[in-house]
Formats: C-alpha cells, structure tokens, sequence
C-alpha cells in the first residue's frame, strides 16, 4: 500500500525507517519475517490506525465490563474514558498532544488491563475475588468480562462471595494457539447469561463456581501455549520500579533537608534571639552601673557641699 501512494517505489524515509525496524527485530531477536507485522501493527501502522486506534482497552455496557485482560481497582479509579483515550492518542500517528505520544504508564505494568491474569487462574486468591468486588462496584457493574489467559474446557466464571461475576471466554479456540472449544458467551437483556456452542447453549449453572474445578487453565498444565511476559515488558518493570524508589528516595531526602533546613533555621532565629536578649542584659547592666556611678557621685557631691555648710555656720 505504502508504495501505491508513491508511485511503485518506496521513499526515502520508508527504506530508512525499514532498516532501523530491521535492526530492532534482530536486537529482539525476532525473525525479520515478522517485519511486515509489526509494522503494521506498530503506532501509526495500517492495522493500527484503521482498528486498533479505534476501539478500546476497557469498556463498560449495562452491567459488564468487557477488558481483554483484567481490571485491577487503580484502574477503575484512574478511569476507563482517560485509558482508552490517552491509549488511542498514542496509537494514532502523528498525534498532536505531545504528552501523550508514549505509551501510556497504565499500560506498562504486568498487571496491566491488557496483562493482567488475576482473576482468570483456576482458583482466583480471595483478595482477588475482593478487588473484582471493588472494582465492579466502582463500575457499577455486575461482571468483568475478559479472555487473555486460555481455559481448556471452555468458558467459565468464578463469583466473589458476594455474587460478583468474572467471566473467562479465551477458549484458545484459534488452530494457531491449542485449538481449543468454539463458544460464544451470550448476555441477555434480561441478565441471563449462557454460553453457545456448537453441541447447542449450555446454561450458566454448567460453568458456575460449583463446577469450576473441572476447568483447568491452559496456563497452569505446562503446555507452553501461553504466551509469556516480553522481556523488555519485565524491564520495563523493573526500570519503573527502580524509578519509583528513586523518587520516594529522592522526596524522602527533599524532606529530611527541609526539615533540617528549617531546624538550622530555628536554631540560627533561637540564637538570634538569645544574643540580643543578652545584648539587652548587659545594656540594662551597664545602664544600672551608670546610674550606680552617677549616684555614688551625687551623693558623694552632696555630703561634700553638706559638710562645706556646716563649716560655714561654724566659722
């Protein structure tokens, strides 16, 4: 496509920005047939700008929460709209708003929407099942409804004790990934919720928690069909935790500064105080001698012109 605009041969910039790819994907250690891949679906790529770009990470409809990996609460306190839309800023090529031009942090972490796996284990830990209650709540939503993370006997939910729902659709149904069951979760109007599949509709009940110990997670039977944590993501990772230390390093040493530097302050402001205060004494001192002196003097005056009188009356 991008040489049909050009007339059949490619630009400059296209062939420079091609061997800088290339470059990348042998660092990665990538096969350079996956080139055309990524380039379509890097920010700004084809696939990018006419799909990716315009759907979103996580949405909410009636009382479900569709996300391909997980919501954890921060997620949900840092906002859908602001995710999806600083996700889609940075996706579309040439994007204006400057601060949005990198990935966006939410996005970066392990337990990311896109990542995360949390509630999608055979037997999610109850402070998970707690969180799904916090988020969904937050939603105002009755179910999290996600893939990501494969379930070999097709899909299946796991309820938090207070009927919180977290429904896991990713079948691995795809011949390139386990070839896992064909089914389609269906939600009605009315709340119902089935699951269709080529044998016919199976009933929630079949796939609720009474029954959740018959599916197993793809992920947990080592079939190395799950795709593991990129590298760099875990680089990632661990540079934006490393930089985190850095700054509660960084502010607790601001502080410890301010308040020695407000110490220092007080200190210098009490010895301030505490000469002048003794500049005050000994002016009051020197002021009380003077008096004394000039006392002693008149007195010393007055018993001289005293006994000059008496000498007078005598003579």
């Amino acid at each position: 496509q991008r040489r049909e605009r050009v007339g059949g041969s490619m630009r400059a910039e296209d062939r420079e920005a091609g061997a800088e790819l290339a470059m990348v994907l042998r660092e990665m250690g990538w096969p350079l047939l996956t080139m055309d891949r990524v380039e379509a679906f890097r920010p700004g790529g084809h696939v990018t700008m006419e799909a990716l770009a315009q759907t979103s990470v996580a949405v909410v409809i009636g009382d479900n929460v569709f996300v391909h990996g997980g919501l954890k609460l921060e997620h949900a306190e840092y906002g859908l709209e602001r995710i999806n839309w600083e996700t889609r800023a940075w996706l579309v090529e040439g994007s204006t708003l400057a601060q949005f031009q990198h990935k966006p942090d939410i996005l970066e972490s392990i337990d990311a929407p896109i990542w995360n796996r949390q509630y999608s284990v055979p037997s999610p830990k109850e402070e998970s099942l707690d969180e799904l209650e916090q988020v969904l709540r937050k939603l105002r939503a009755r179910r999290m409804i996600m893939g990501h993370t494969p379930q070999l006997k097709g899909i299946n939910a796991v309820f938090s004790k207070h009927g919180y729902e977290a429904w896991r659709c990713d079948t691995g149904m795809s011949r390139a990934m386990m070839a896992g069951p064909v089914e389609v979760l269906e939600l009605l109007k009315d709340g119902t919720v089935r699951i269709i599949t080529p044998k016919g509709v199976v009933p929630s009940a079949e796939r609720s928690p009474e029954r959740v110990g018959g599916f197993v997670d793809v992920c947990d039977v080592g079939s190395g069909l799950c795709t593991p944590v990129p590298e760099e993501l875990l680089q990632l990772q661990v540079l934006k935790e490393e930089r985190e230390e850095a700054e509660e390093e960084a502010a607790e040493e601001e502080v410890v500064l301010a308040v020695n530097a407000e110490e220092e302050a007080m200190k210098v402001e009490k010895k301030g105080e505490a000469e002048a205060k003794a500049e005050k004494e000994e002016e009051a001192k020197k002021k009380a001698e003077a008096r004394q002196e000039a006392d002693a003097v008149l007195k010393a005056v007055q018993e001289v012109t005293a006994s000059a009188r008496h000498d007078e009356m005598l003579w």
